[in-house]
């Protein structure tokens, strides 16, 4: 599995997105995601 790191401007926060194939990420992990990046659902 590999992943791919991005940081936020102005902050320390690390956001791991896992890129697992062509598999979908899990609704969980995706949610975790948002979170860390300061989003929710409604912005994408």
């Amino acid at each position: 599995m590999r992943e791919l790191l991005y940081t936020r401007q102005n902050t320390t926060t690390i956001i791991v997105v896992p890129i697992n194939g062509n598999r979908d990420l899990l609704i969980g992990t995706l949610k975790g995601i948002l979170k860390d990046a300061g989003l929710n659902e409604d912005d994408i």
